[in-house]
């Protein structure tokens, strides 16, 4: 197999779902290295899944999943978006939160950093993901980071989030092109020091009290 295919592989080894645009930003490749996709799902070594609503996303093949020696995940429509949500939230936070890792072998995301978890919840459009999000902030013991579809839906599910919690909330349209969170406080989104600073924000305002 060719260098640009390896590193495509391993980034969706690492990360289970990308789109082409987080491949290129993973991968270290050029968009037109990247033209070995369709080849890689033409071979069998990728999946490719298309939706109305996303852009098209890849994730390994059992294939492709066996030659790596990880395990095959198997992918519904919700947990396809949610996970590439959460990428594109791991994409941007990597500048801001240097010294992070990342793991998304799990049901849900997490991100690690100086010792602290921070679950990434990423729930989708619709009543049925604003009200999961809010369940697993409740039952959640670790800190956390929400990455909703909109401010509308991020104001929802912080309104039902309890009290006392941890959680820094962001949407889809501030991770685009960078990285802004909030924190919650009086009914109203506050800018995070993260955002104000990435470079050096506040560890006080991560790790809470």
């Amino acid at each position: 197999m060719e260098e640009s295919g390896a590193k495509v592989m391993r980034a969706l080894a690492a990360c289970g779902v990308l789109s082409s645009n987080q491949l290129l930003a993973l991968s270290g490749l050029s968009r037109r290295a990247l033209r070995v996709l369709p080849r890689l799902v033409e071979k069998g070594y990728l999946d490719c899944y298309e939706s109305p609503s996303a852009p098209r996303l890849y994730a390994l093949s059992e294939k492709g999943a066996g030659l790596l020696g990880v395990p095959y995940r198997v992918w519904d429509a919700g947990g396809l978006l949610r996970l590439a949500a959460a990428n594109q939230f791991w994409l941007q936070a990597r500048d801001a939160l240097p010294g992070s890792e990342w793991d998304a072998s799990g049901e849900t995301p997490v991100l690690l950093r100086g010792g602290l978890r921070f679950l990434v919840l990423a729930p989708r459009a619709g009543l049925f993901e604003r009200v999961l999000a809010v369940k697993q902030l409740n039952g959640a013991a670790d800190r956390a980071f929400v990455v909703a579809v909109s401010e509308e839906a991020a104001y929802e599910i912080a309104c039902g989030c309890p009290a006392g919690r941890l959680v820094r909330y962001t949407w889809d349209d501030e991770l685009k092109d960078g990285f802004a969170v909030y924190r919650f406080e009086g009914g109203v989104f506050l800018a995070d020091a993260i955002s104000a600073a990435p470079k050096n924000f506040s560890k006080k305002s991560l790790e809470g009290t």
